[in-house]
């Protein structure tokens, strides 16, 4: 509905735009007209009062309603001051800003948060529709200049506007465009060129001189080595920029550049990861030193880029085939704090680890007070138990069961417990005692962690003696208990388990279809994802919650009906998920329930429906 009424207002506009008489109003055209009703297209409803940093979007909707109502070109909204200039701008029209002006629009008119129009002209926030290029911005800041809007006042974040042109236009043509407008400079703005990889602009800038300032090369350097600007980083070096600068900031461009490679998602895109290894190979060959600096992201482990770019065999082979050698530099496993350093750098690089470095890595497992008490304690321990696990499962297991954190309070707070149970989850060869998992289990249920309650009775399905416990948990009163129990009953059965995408991932591990009816339903109530993301027709929807009320889950059916009638109304979304643990673990019990009364459908797959 209130799309509806801003789409009328802007037709409304439009229409009172168009049809004004010179001595009315004077100088509308029929393109500005339309430019005015094509906001309407663009506009988005959710989301422009974040765009203009509004308290609510009402305020655009009023102002556009008292445009349509008098055409009156100096309107400014309340309280922010954002007239129809300001949003001609920020939609990159520029027959309508002209317009506007030569009704007396103001076009240095500056709003509550310091945007001028020109402002919101050179930057692209709100420019949502494919008319937008950068000869339509260029037109625009070329209709405002000739309008009197004045180049040399700063942007709200006090910037001078070609600095803040190059940081949010992202257009070289347009940063040229405000050059040769005059646009002032300071001692900064040659960084937004080597940022973007402008090299047009950045050369026209170092042939001026505008990077005289101290530092300012290694400065660029640093920032085209980071978004890894190869080119970029070519011109700046033979500018003259120190190859290892950036040490006053504690890193340097090889290691920017090299970084890249500790997000697994990046270094598994292989076209990112050659643009990685291509900057590193132009900078160690033109003297970078990769063992100069180290980079601690957060609280986390440090590494130099020797570390990263030696870290597996294909990406040594990588730097290899671009003429550089990388030797892997050994990690020591010493003691106290500097094991913790060591251990952490070994998982995150993924290194082979050797059988006898496996007393020195245990003892991340009985820390003394100071490594317990250093902050990377609690990130490394699940690394140590990975690399321990790898070396010898059932040592490990005598280890991890010894070990405090599955009764201590302060571990869980910190966050070291959970991450201690996802990791021994993942380590499926690890098997703790029964009588550690219950007394854990207890303590998280009691501490109202049901979720880590549920898994650690799950692990229960690993141990050859805890058939009664897992009996015991089938009966038990608690939700989170009885689906742990049924979890582990599955496990031991060989089949799923029976929460979202866990059939899914059977199947494919099995290089399965979903082949058989009770296949497919369980299929359909483990992908609760689908449904959350909309990638759910409403026809299979009802299939799903028919199959809910079918298996007997009748509150989880509810609930989920509820949040499909409220996928637009985020406040009742956060209501009905609000204490979601009952019938979220009903779910999973009855799912887990139907999965073992249709074992044989999963166990014996029809031979003509698998790949």
């Amino acid at each position: 509905m209130r799309l509806a009424r801003l789409a009328l207002s802007l037709f409304l506009a439009a229409s009172v735009l168009s049809s004004c008489a010179p001595q009315d109003k004077g100088h509308a055209t029929p393109e500005a007209a339309e430019e005015l009703a094509l906001i309407s297209t663009v506009l988005p409803e959710i989301g422009i009062d974040e765009i203009l940093e509004l308290p609510a979007a009402d305020e655009i909707h009023l102002l556009l309603a008292d445009f349509a109502a008098t055409a009156d070109a100096g309107l400014a909204s309340t309280p922010s001051g954002i007239t129809m200039l300001h949003l001609a701008c920020l939609f990159k029209k520029p027959e309508l800003a002209r317009c506007l002006m030569l009704d007396k629009a103001d076009p240095n008119a500056t709003t509550a948060q310091g945007d001028t129009p020109l402002a919101l002209a050179v930057a692209m926030r709100g420019a949502e529709d494919d008319t937008v290029t950068a000869e339509s911005v260029i037109r625009l800041i070329d209709v405002l200049v000739a309008g009197g809007a004045d180049i040399t006042r700063h942007t709200a974040e006090d910037m001078p506007l070609l600095n803040y042109a190059g940081l949010n236009c992202y257009s070289e043509e347009v940063f040229l465009h405000l050059l040769d407008t005059g646009c002032p400079q300071d001692e900064t703005t040659c960084q937004a060129p080597a940022m973007m990889g402008w090299n047009k602009a950045l050369k026209r800038m170092l042939d001026s001189g505008a990077a005289a300032a101290p530092h300012a090369r290694e400065t660029m350097l640093l920032m085209a080595a980071a978004n890894l600007h190869k080119d970029t980083v070519e011109i700046l070096l033979d500018a003259g920029a120190d190859v290892n600068g950036g040490r006053l900031a504690g890193t340097t461009p090889l290691l920017e550049a090299a970084s890249h490679l500790l997000s697994p998602a990046e270094e598994e895109e292989s076209a990112h990861k050659a643009a990685v290894l291509d900057v590193c190979a132009l900078l160690i060959k033109r003297g970078a030193d990769p063992y100069l600096a180290e980079m601690r992201q957060e609280e986390s482990v440090a590494f130099c880029a020797a570390d990263i770019l030696s870290k597996n065999a294909a990406t040594v082979e990588g730097m290899k085939a671009r003429g550089v050698d990388i030797a892997p530099r050994a990690i020591e496993f010493t003691q106290g704090i500097e094991l913790l350093e060591a251990v952490g750098k070994a998982s995150t690089l993924e290194q082979q680890v050797q059988p006898e470095a496996f007393d020195a890595i245990a003892q991340v497992l009985s820390p003394t007070p100071e490594m317990r008490q250093h902050h990377l304690y609690h990130e490394v321990l699940p690394m140590a138990v990975e690399i321990l696990h790898g070396i010898d499962p059932a040592r490990t297991a005598r280890l991890v069961a010894a070990m405090p954190e599955w009764t201590s309070r302060e571990a869980w707070e910190k966050g070291a417990g959970a991450h201690l149970l996802q990791e021994i989850t993942k380590c499926g060869q690890l098997v703790l005692p029964k009588s550690i998992l219950c007394l854990a289990a207890e303590h998280r249920l009691q501490a109202g962690e049901v979720d880590a309650a549920a898994d650690l009775v799950e692990l229960l399905a690993r141990c050859p003696d805890a058939q009664a416990e897992i009996d015991h948990y089938s009966h038990h009163e608690a939700r989170s208990f009885r689906a742990g129990a049924m979890a582990a009953r599955l496990h031991q059965a060989g089949l799923p388990t029976p929460r979202d995408g866990d059939v899914e991932l059977w199947l494919t591990n099995r290089n399965r279809n979903a082949d058989s009816p009770a296949v497919q339903k369980a299929l359909l109530l483990t992908s609760l994802s689908r449904l959350w993301y909309g990638d759910m027709l409403p026809a299979e929807q009802e299939q799903m919650l028919a199959a809910m009320e079918e298996i007997g889950a009748s509150e989880a059916a509810l609930h989920y009906r509820g949040i499909v009638q409220a996928m637009d109304d985020p406040d009742k979304l956060d209501q009905l998920t609000a204490n979601s643990d009952s019938w979220k673990f009903e779910l999973e019990i009855a799912t887990g329930q139907f999965i073992l009364d249709n074992a044989p459908a999963f166990l014996t797959p029809t031979t003509e429906n698998t790949d």
